[in-house]
């Protein structure tokens, strides 16, 4: 499994615990972090760029540092 998808993993654990809208919350990191989350899958390849912009976008919108 790729951190990749572990970080995907991460930011929809904290979407449901925090009760937000999924599409939404999910919409606005991407949007931040220039990919799509929901094509994030398991067996995608690591990019230390995307991890990076994905983490700064989580930290931009959720307020949580990854």
């Amino acid at each position: 499994m790729s951190v990749l998808y572990q970080t995907r993993q991460m930011i929809e654990k904290i979407i449901k615990e925090r009760k937000l809208d999924e599409f939404q919350t999910k919409g606005q990191i991407g949007l931040k972090a220039g990919l799509m989350i929901t094509f994030i899958k398991p067996d995608t390849p690591d990019d230390i760029n995307k991890i990076a912009a994905l983490k700064k976008a989580v930290k931009e919108v959720l307020g949580v540092q990854l």
